[in-house]
């Protein structure tokens, strides 16, 4: 029974991975598997039978989550994207005010991480114009596939950023999608590899890293995070406004933002 669960738990945070907006690792920690998959990770050389099991079930319930999930969003992205992006905006907004509450005191350094993140989201975002991501067969191309991976191991640890709403800034959304929902025809393709390869780097560095920043500058580290999310709402909620949308999509996405609000509280 606790294995059924635990697969269904890294279901849901793999479906959470892949919705722009939407935290996995906020998630994890509020099903209440983050700071075991953390120790798992982090102490795994040491005993590796005792972490196997945890992290092949875990595991293999997120990249279900993923490889279900990946099709069913990038269409309802494609037909609908305000709604659909309206909800999931309200998914992690509602997750906010009790993370707020119970580890960030707005003061002059909490304003200043936020300034400073609001201004790395505003180059990122400038430098990507509107352009997209295509894979060629170049040094370049390969590398920027590996730091991608690395992108995802970094905000699937750290709990409140999304990953997949960097990816959409950064403009590689659609071909992360595609390379995930192309599997297992895309085992054949090299790209996939070093995505893979920039993933295994950044789950073990990432994790480490967390994991000391935890024990030595708790607070400090929580405040980075709810500016990381606070941030990627407000990014997000422009691409959203400025995006083609009819009064129709409007008023049904933002229905669907308070109820994605309500549902965040619940994740909260």
């Amino acid at each position: 029974m606790e294995i059924i669960k635990l697969v269904i738990k890294g279901f849901v945070i793999g479906i959470a991975k892949i919705i722009p907006g939407l935290s996995g690792s906020l998630l994890a920690v509020t099903l209440g598997v983050y700071q075991n998959g953390i120790d798992a990770i982090c102490k795994f050389w040491k005993e590796p039978k005792k972490y196997i099991p945890f992290l092949g079930i875990a595991g293999g319930g997120i990249l279900l989550g993923i490889l279900f999930g990946s099709k069913a969003i990038g269409f309802f992205l494609i037909h609908f994207y305000a709604p659909t992006m309206l909800l999931f905006l309200g998914l992690i907004f509602g997750t906010l005010p009790s993370f707020y509450r119970e580890y960030v005191k707005l003061n002059r350094v909490i304003i200043g991480i936020f300034l400073a993140i609001f201004l790395l989201f505003f180059l990122l975002n400038y430098s990507q114009g509107n352009t997209s991501f295509l894979y060629e067969d170049t040094l370049n191309s390969k590398m920027k596939i590996i730091l991608f991976g690395f992108i995802d191991a970094t905000t699937m640890i750290i709990p409140g950023i999304s990953g997949t709403a960097i990816f959409v800034l950064l403009g590689c959304y659609p071909f992360i999608l595609e390379l995930f929902s192309g599997i297992p025809l895309n085992l054949l393709q090299e790209p996939i590899y070093y995505f893979a390869l920039g993933l295994g780097f950044g789950i073990l560095f990432v994790s480490k890293l967390l994991n000391y920043c935890f024990l030595h500058y708790r607070d400090g580290t929580y405040r980075v995070i709810f500016c990381f999310a606070l941030v990627s709402i407000l990014f997000l909620g422009w691409d959203i406004a400025t995006a083609s949308t009819t009064s129709v999509e409007w008023i049904v996405g933002l229905l669907l933002f308070f109820f994605g609000i309500q549902l965040g509280k619940r994740f909260g």
